[in-house]
Parts: C-alpha cells; structure tokens; sequence
C-alpha cells in the first residue's frame, strides 16, 4: 500500500513540494442515490470539514451488481416516468396476483444473478488507499484514490464522503462501489448499410474470485478472418502494485478455412499509480504475423491505379511480420506539477510483403505499393522521454458516460523525446528522432477546453541516402497534428461536444496513412472511404440529457461531420455528412454507451469518390452500431 508522501502533512515546510488543490466534485442524481444508501447502510453522518481530522476508521460499502434499481420488481414510479409508460407499468408495480408473481420471479432472478457473481472483495479495494487509518484527512489524497478507483475497469462506480467520527477531532470515510456484471460474454461491434464490420466476442471473467484478474477467451470477426484467441491478466500481484498480462491468438482465412497468421504478447510492469509515486517500470515482449487489410463498407477495400487506363481493383492486403521487445523506468518528481524522465529501450524487427502483382502493369505495381504499402525496417535503440504535466482535475459528467464521473486532467501537458537508431545494434538505418507536444485545458463551467499540437521527426544520419521512396532532404519521416476540443457546460437541451483535428505528414518515408469515414468521424460515408498521408476533420455533436430508465440512461445525438484524407492539402476536398444517433448506458454492464448512428452523405458526386475519373457507389444513408461515443477529449 502506498501510504501519502510524509511531506503531505507538512506542505508549508520550506522546500516542500506545492500541494495539488482539491477539484470540485459534483455527483450525478444516480451516484448522489449510490451515495445515500451508503450512508444508510453505516448510519452515518456527513462530516462537511473534514481536513485535518484523524481518520479514524475506513468504511467500503460494495453493492451488489443487480439491485432493486436494475431489477424493476418493486414500485418503479420514480425511476420510470409514468406519463411516457401509462398503464404499462402495472406489470412491475404488484397491484394484481400476476404482478406479484412476476416480481417474486424477478427477485429470484435478481438473487441467483447475484449468486453466480463474484463481487470485488473488500480488501482489493482497501489495496488502492493512498493513506491509513490514523492518518490525517486530505481532500487530495481521497480524490486521488477514488480517481485510481474509478480507473478499473471490473468498477462501475465509486462515489464517496466523510463522516463525522465517534469523537471530536476524528473522522470517518465512507466509499461506495458497484461491480460491473463481470461474469460476462463481452462483445463489441461495428456494422454498417454494407454488413458487418466487426465483431469482437470475449467470453470472460473479469473478476475471477473477486481478485480483479482476467481470463478470457476471444473471438473476433472481419470479413476475410477469424481471429481466436485467450489472455489472462493479473493487474495486482496481492499488495504489490507490479501487475502482468499475457495474450495469444491466431488467424484463420474465412474463404480457405486455413491458418493464415498469429499474434501473442507479454508484458509485466509498475504504473505510477499516484501523484506521490516516484518510480514506474515496464516491459514486454510480442510479434505479429498476420495479413493486414483494409476494409471499406464492410468488404474488402481495392485500388485502382490513376496511371494506367485499366480497372485493376487490386485488394489493399500485405502479409506483415514482426516481433518487438521493450523496456523502460520512469522517475517521477514533484507533486502538484509533475516531471516524469523516461528511460526506454525499445527492439523491433519489421517485414512486409505484397501479394502476386505480376499480371498488373508496372506502373499500377509502383502506385500501389508507394500508396498503400508502409515502409518496414527494424529499429532498435534507447530512447529518453520527458513529461511535465498538473495534478489538477475537473470531475463532470454527461460527456461520455452519462450517469458516471469522468475526471480530466487540467492546466498544461508537455512532452519531448528524443532516439537514435543504430546500425551498429540491429537498425536498419542511423537514424536521430525526436518529438515534442503541448496540451492545454481549461474548464469550462461543467465543460472544458483543449487544446493540443505535436510534431515529430527523424533525420537520417551519415552519408547512406534512405530508399527511392525518401525525399532527398536528410528529414525522412516529419509530421504534425493538432486538435482543439470543447465539451459545453450544460443546457436544458444537453451539451455541445466539437473537435477539429489536422493532420500533416510532410515527410512519409514510411509511408504511414491516415483514413476516414464510417462509424466515428464521417459517418456518412462507408469505412475508410478515404484514405491519404494527411487528413483534416470537424466534428460537432448536439449530446441531449440523458433519461433515465430504472438505472439506464438513454440520451440522443444529432451530428455534423466534415472532413477529408489526402495526399497534400492542395487536393483536399470537404466531405460532409450529418445525423442523428441513440446512446445507451447500462451502469452496471459497461462504462462505455452503446451506440447507433444513421448519417447522410451530403457530397455525393463523382468528385467525392476516392480514386479521381473511377466511379463510386456512395449510399444515401449509412448507419453504424458501436461501443463508445463517436469521438472523446482525448489527449497527448
């Protein structure tokens, strides 16, 4: 456990590291109900000064996963609005012999759910204390704690309180938690007008013996594969903060029935699991040998090449191998502003094969490949990292998940790295990188904006010109993005979610490519519709209030996209779109909402396709089905 930095208590000490402020926490009605059963349960009374006082006991209140308010078997006037139901609600308020029935079956239901489920057990949670009993209360250090809380996944919620204690001087502290459904046959999916896009199914348990750890097994389908695959993932070795992970997988051609490729990793490592941390570590080893391909509207997406008078729609698929091995330790100083060194090793070897083109002229080889093809070389290296960032954090809700606290960090994030690649120890070129980036956020109300930019770049060294693909400058790879993103306070109507992200690759020896259209920023248009070195797009949302049924919020969206992926932004040409969608949140399945979005193209044209003079099949309407929002805050 690690106990609050002894300079925490004596933060005027000269010399002492600034102390972090605490942030304003406000509640969602269903963590503010969370909160008061809480306190029914322990009879206690909230302490509203708590700072300063001995914390005299620790109380953890875990709620079963299904309760009264998942499961309607009692009275649900207050939970679903009788105005919208009407007499429907007879079936779960008892007032007939049928009622009665069906409510006794519910609550067995209920029960045996519950039986079968493992619930998080107590000391898993005391685990994650940033202090102890006996210590003085801090603001900071409780929020920090429920932060680290908040951040499991097998956690649907924490909410928590001070409460006054059995004698003057003291206080206790009370934290509520609710399990997820961890029992679970987890699945993820991606369609669209075209089909099936994706679809993730992980038969799982996520809290095996009430531990947190994680075994499953994983099924994952594309419209040329199956992937099958099992993990085990131990986040916590008992009261030690160093946790493991290890996956495997393999691939199987859906047309052949053949084993096609495979993919497996492991990795064992220490987070900096608070602002008081000093030390983190990391390191894993994996490799990939797989068929990557592109897809667009649910199928297999093809090239045509603009040099050549012929249709080739040649399928954009490469095999890729690769195997990689890193390392790293971060030292951590300060508090309230942080200053994290990171020193990493990193190896990777890389090789990239197309298929057959011989029967295709050499010209729509070479143009094929120099668009769709990355560049593969092994790269091996030290690398040292530095990130300067605030303890400072803004907790709302309603953004992305609804009825649960988000928390985003504010003030400034900056970072810079730098990393020389060594033929001398395995690279495939001498090669000095580096990168540097800026964030900034500020509140907004119960809103927020930020703002990012980060470029990179590496320089080839010596006298050994890179490959025909390279430009002739030494800088080989360099880019730039930048993004800025506001969340609106509140309004009677919801709130107003934007982001503007640009993106510019102006060296690309590698290759590397950016696409967009399909579920989350041109959602009119089919998948990866589009496709280039540089991309640039806006998207804004209208994200109503959500309604909540029984526990469940339901909310809607009404959408604008605009954007475009190219090759150089002289060529760039705005695609719109535009929408509506339906949001769900179940609190106690998943901390992500469930989505449905219907979008329409409004360039339809010809010039819309993505290949000049080749005629496309863009469709009046698409939709897509996915777990999360379209687009987050993100950060750098």
């Amino acid at each position: 456990m690690c106990a609050w930095p002894a300079w925490a208590d004596d933060a005027e000490r000269a010399g002492a590291p600034k102390a972090p402020p605490p942030n304003a926490v406000v509640f969602s009605k269903y963590e503010e109900e969370s909160l008061r059963r809480g306190l029914a349960e322990i009879k206690g009374v909230v302490e509203p000064e708590p700072d300063g006082k001995v914390v005299e006991k620790i109380e953890i209140v875990r709620f079963e996963v299904l309760e009264d308010r998942d499961i309607p078997y009692d009275a649900v006037a207050g939970a679903i609005p009788r105005r919208a139901f009407g007499q429907r609600l007879e079936l779960v308020t008892g007032e007939t012999e049928l009622d009665t029935a069906m409510a006794a079956g519910l609550r067995v239901g209920k029960d045996l759910g519950n039986a079968i489920h493992y619930t998080t057990r107590d000391f898993i949670v005391r685990r994650e204390m940033l202090f102890r009993e006996g210590d003085l209360y801090r603001t900071q250090a409780v929020q920090e704690t429920a932060r680290n809380i908040r951040a499991i996944p097998q956690i649907a919620q924490v909410v928590y309180t001070a409460v006054k204690g059995s004698r003057p001087g003291t206080v206790k502290l009370l934290f509520v938690t609710k399990d997820l459904w961890s029992l679970r046959l987890s699945y993820d999916l991606r369609a669209s007008a075209g089909g099936v896009e994706s679809f993730l199914l992980t038969p799982q348990e996520t809290n095996l013996l009430g531990l947190h750890h994680v075994a499953q097994t994983r099924f994952y389908y594309l419209p040329e594969s199956y992937t099958f695959g099992a993990a085990y993932k131990v986040p916590r070795f008992g009261l030690t903060r160093v946790g493991a992970s290890a996956t495997s997988n393999v691939v199987v051609n859906r047309r052949s029935g053949n084993l096609e490729g495979s993919a497996g990793s492991v990795g064992v490592g220490q987070g900096l699991f608070a602002s008081s941390a000093t030390w983190a570590w990391a390191t894993s080893v994996g490799w990939t040998n797989v068929i990557s391909r592109r897809y667009s509207n649910a199928r297999l997406a093809v090239f045509d090449a603009a040099s050549t008078p012929e249709r080739e729609a040649i399928p954009i698929q490469y095999r890729s191998r690769s195997a990689a091995a890193t390392a790293a330790v971060t030292r951590s100083f300060g508090w309230a502003y942080k200053n994290d060194l990171t020193l990493g090793f990193d190896l990777s070897t890389q090789s990239i094969s197309t298929f057959d083109l011989s029967a295709l002229d050499l010209r729509a080889q070479a143009e094929f490949v120099r668009r769709n093809i990355p560049v593969a070389e092994d790269r091996v290296g030290p690398s040292l990292t530095w990130r300067s960032y605030e303890t400072r954090f803004h907790s709302i809700t309603d953004v992305l998940t609804y009825a649960l606290q988000e928390d985003y960090r504010l003030g400034h994030v900056l970072t810079a790295s730098v990393y020389p690649l060594l033929t001398a120890i395995g690279s495939a070129r001498n090669v000095l990188g580096g990168s540097v980036g800026g964030q900034y956020t500020l509140p907004m109300g119960d809103g927020l904006a930020r703002a990012s930019v980060e470029t990179g770049a590496e320089y080839q060294l010596g006298t050994d010109k890179p490959a025909s693909r390279a430009n002739d400058d030494t800088v080989t790879d360099a880019s730039v993005v930048g993004s800025l993103k506001l969340v609106s306070p509140k309004t009677p109507a919801g709130r107003v979610v934007m982001d503007i992200t640009a993106s510019n690759r102006y060296r690309n020896y590698l290759n590397r490519q950016s696409s967009l259209g399909g579920e989350d920023r041109l959602r009119g248009y089919p998948s990866s519709f589009y496709a280039g070195k540089d991309l640039i797009v806006y998207n804004l949302e209208l994200r109503s209030r959500p309604i909540r049924l029984l526990s469940m919020q339901v909310g809607a969206v009404a959408f604008y996209d605009v954007g475009d992926a190219m090759n150089g932004f002289e060529v760039a040409r705005a695609k719109q779109s535009t929408g509506i969608g339906l949001r769900t949140l179940i609190p106690w399945l998943n901390r992500v909402v469930f989505r449905v979005d219907l979008g329409v193209p409004l360039n339809r044209r010809q010039s819309a396709c993505p290949t000049a003079g080749v005629p496309c099949k863009i469709a009046p309407v698409n939709f897509f089905v996915a777990f999360e929002q379209a687009f987050g805050v993100g950060g750098i």
